[in-house]
């Protein structure tokens, strides 16, 4: 009896003591982790890769919060040359409150700077972050909040409303767009160049451009569109997309050059894609002979309505809110060329702007399966920004031509392959 009662006590005791490792073992991870070194993976986005790559790093000393705010700090430094930061330099931490394994974190962060995102930046901004802090044991999942709110979109893109876990997959594959909106002086279009998902579909990829361009710019142009305007979108054979807009929710009365601006935005939006030849506005699913009283819209419509005349279009460019605008400037012409579209870019009407000097000379062109090959002589030093412009000068120009998808543009020593 007394031997088994002597069993009893030493089982209870290995209990015991077993009980008290494991806690000790256990509070000291998290005290290693929270209170004084963790070791921990800092995320940097990749630009050759387009990847997120995590650097090795050990963060000391201090308490919980101390260890998440150093780590925020070092998501601005990587210390491979190769690598850039995902974050914005004057981005800072308000707070990080642990509970259970869920991970709050309040971010000030510049608004204006935080609407300019791309979607793989945003993508990078995100999870770079998220990545990082799900590194420190006992995280699991981040909740964001930015400058003190809830959001339901980080910017554009990533819906951080509920608590986001560690991204494992590939960053998703992006390609850039041409949107149509208003300057501010409502009188022309303007191009802004908008990143949208990748989609090999062609009808989700209308639908995404069409979601952009109703949206609004980014970057302060006026919106002509009511939020919720679109009612449905189709693409039908021979490459007529038909989008049918509801009727309570069209503008009441513009004149008759902001109507046409309005229908022409829509339509060069989606005639950006190869897929899309003309494009029919409907309301409330029927056609129309007219939206507002003053543009026709009976039938498919071409780039800037085409469908009567030719133009050459060159874009001249303006600065607005810190960003880069190109304004198309329509011109009726029954023979276009290559010399005539140049000359063209060279002498803007007034209020308009190039790069293109007026002594500036094609020294050869070609055009070839649709390839325009050209050497210029500009007469003057371009800086990176000015070439910058100058190229976006003339994809956009010279790829309104016929049978133009491709640039191959010599400048000095220097070629570029320029596509829309």
């Amino acid at each position: 009896m007394k031997r088994k009662k002597h069993v009893e006590l030493i089982a209870l005791f290995l209990i015991i003591f077993l009980a008290v490792a494991f806690s000790s073992l256990y509070i000291s991870l998290r005290v290693k982790t929270a209170s004084g070194e963790a070791p921990v993976k800092i995320y940097f986005f990749d630009p050759i890769a387009k990847e997120l790559v995590p650097e090795e790093r050990i963060i000391k000393g201090g308490s919980d919060n101390y260890l998440f705010f150093k780590a925020f700090d070092a998501l601005k430094t990587p210390d491979e040359k190769n690598l850039f930061p995902v974050i914005f330099d004057d981005a800072s931490l308000n707070s990080a409150k642990l509970e259970g394994e869920l991970l709050t974190i309040d971010l000030k962060i510049d608004e204006t700077k935080l609407k300019s995102l791309t979607l793989k930046r945003e993508f990078a901004f995100v999870y770079g972050i998220v990545n990082t802090f799900t590194e420190f044991k006992g995280v699991s999942s981040v909740k964001i909040l930015i400058n003190g709110k809830e959001r339901t979109l980080f910017s554009h893109y990533i819906e951080i409303s509920k608590p986001l876990i560690h991204f494992s997959q590939s960053l998703p594959r992006s390609t850039e767009v041409n949107l149509y909106f208003v300057t501010q002086d409502m009188e022309h279009l303007a191009v802004e160049r908008r990143e949208i998902f990748d989609e090999g579909d062609p009808v989700k990829k209308c639908k995404i451009i069409l979601s952009e361009l109703f949206s609004g710019s980014r970057y302060g142009l006026p919106n002509l569109f009511n939020e919720g305007i679109l009612e449905s979108f189709s693409l039908k054979s021979g490459g007529n997309a038909e989008v049918s807009l509801i009727s309570s929710k069209l503008p009441k009365a513009y004149g008759s050059n902001l109507e046409k601006l309005f229908v022409l935005s829509i339509v060069n939006s989606l005639t950006e894609i190869r897929d899309v030849q003309s494009v029919s506005v409907l309301v409330d699913g029927k056609p129309v002979d007219t939206l507002l009283g003053s543009v026709f819209t009976g039938g498919p419509l071409k780039r800037f309505f085409e469908n009567s005349q030719k133009f050459a279009i060159p874009y001249y460019y303006f600065i607005f809110n810190n960003a880069d605008f190109y304004i198309p400037n329509p011109i009726p012409f029954q023979n276009i060329t290559v010399d005539k579209v140049f000359d063209l870019l060279k002498n803007p009407p007034s209020g308009f702007e190039t790069k293109i000097p007026k002594n500036a000379e094609i020294l050869e062109k070609t055009i070839k399966e649709n390839t325009l090959e050209m050497s210029i002589a500009l007469g003057f030093t371009p800086t990176a920004s000015d070439l910058d412009i100058i190229r976006r000068q003339f994809v956009l120009s010279f790829t309104e031509i016929p049978n133009i998808d491709k640039i191959k543009l010599n400048i000095g020593e220097e070629t570029f392959i320029l596509t829309r």
